[in-house]
C-alpha cells in the first residue's frame, strides 16, 4: 500500500513489478485507513486468510530469525483465531515514542514460543507511566501483527464503524468499473484514525503478544534512530549525518511516512 503522491517515483525506481499487488491510497489519513484499505482487498479476494502486517520503516536483523518468529505467530493464530497477535520487544531504554504492552499469563505456545495475554496497551505513554511499565516487564509494540482477516475486520467495526462503512462500500465495487471512483469518493471525507491508539489500545484484552528474541529491532521513524543503530553495528551512515541530526527534523522524509504500512501479506 503506497501513497498516491509517490506513484510516479515508485514506478521509476521499482524493479519488482510482479511481486504482490500495489494499492495506491488517495491521501494519508494516518495508520488505520492505511491498514484497512489493503485489508478490504484481501478480504474480497480471500476472506478466510491470515494476514501479516509489516510496517515499512523498521529495521530488523537478522532477517531469518525474524521470519521464523513471524511463522510461529502465524501458527499460533490457528488456535487463537479470535486474537490479534503482536510481536513485542523487551525495552533497552525509556522510549516514550513507542507503544507499550503490559503482559499477562500464557495463552498458548507455538514452536516453543509463549503467546501471552496483554493487560493494557499504552500508545506513547507519559514518562511516569513508561518508567512504571518498564519496571513491570512491559514490552515495546513493533506493530508486526498477525491475525485472521475476519478478526481484524471485526476490530475495525468495534472501533470506528463510520470508517468501516466506507470500506464496505469499496469492497462491493472491487472488480467493477466503479472501483476507482468509489475509492476516490470514500477518501474525500475519510476520518483520520491511528491504528495503535484507536484499535490496539481499546482492544488490549483481545490481543496476544510473542516476544521477539535475539532479533535487533528499531522503528526508523526518526533519523537519529537510523544513526544510532548503524553506529552500534560499527557501520558508517552513507548519508551526511549533520543533515539530519540536531537539525530539528522530527522524522524521516514524508515519502516514508506516507508509505508507513505498505506490506499486508496473506
Amino acid at each position: 500500500m503506497v501513497g498516491r503522491t509517490h506513484q510516479q517515483g515508485l514506478e521509476q525506481h521499482s524493479t519488482r513489478h510482479n511481486e504482490g499487488t500495489l494499492i495506491f491510497q488517495p491521501r494519508n489519513c494516518d495508520t488505520a485507513p492505511g491498514i484497512f484499505l489493503p485489508l478490504t482487498y484481501v478480504r474480497a479476494w480471500d476472506p478466510q486468510s491470515v494476514v501479516v502486517l509489516l510496517p515499512s520503516d523498521h529495521f530488523i536483523y537478522p532477517e531469518d530469525r525474524f521470519v521464523a518468529a513471524v511463522r510461529r505467530a502465524v501458527r499460533a493464530v490457528e488456535f487463537l483465531s479470535d486474537r490479534m497477535i503482536l510481536l513485542g520487544v523487551r525495552p533497552s531504554h525509556l522510549e516514550l515514542d513507542y507503544g507499550w504492552m503490559s503482559v499477562g499469563g500464557a495463552l498458548g505456545w507455538s514452536k516453543g514460543a509463549s503467546i501471552r495475554g496483554i493487560h493494557s496497551f499504552v500508545e506513547k505513554p507519559a514518562a511516569v507511566d513508561g518508567k512504571r511499565m518498564m519496571s513491570e516487564g512491559a514490552l515495546w509494540n513493533t506493530l508486526v501483527l498477525v491475525a485472521t482477516v475476519e478478526t481484524l475486520w471485526k476490530s475495525g467495526w468495534l472501533c470506528f464503524p463510520d470508517m468501516m462503512e466506507r470500506f464496505e462500500r469499496l469492497r462491493r465495487q472491487i472488480g467493477t468499473p466503479a472501483e476507482g471512483s468509489t475509492l476516490q469518493a470514500i477518501y474525500q471525507d475519510m476520518p483520520t484514525r491511528n491504528f495503535s491508539r484507536h484499535v490496539l489500545q481499546p482492544l488490549a484484552g483481545q490481543l496476544g503478544v510473542m516476544e521477539l528474541d535475539h532479533v535487533r529491532w528499531s522503528d526508523w521513524g526518526r533519523p537519529e534512530r537510523i544513526v544510532e543503530i548503524l553506529r552500534s553495528m560499527g557501520k558508517k551512515p552513507a548519508f551526511p549525518i549533520e543533515a539530519f541530526m540536531g537539525s530539528g527534523v522530527p522524522s524521516i522524509p514524508q515519502m516514508t511516512r506516507d508509505m508507513r504500512y505498505p506490506y499486508l501479506s496473506c
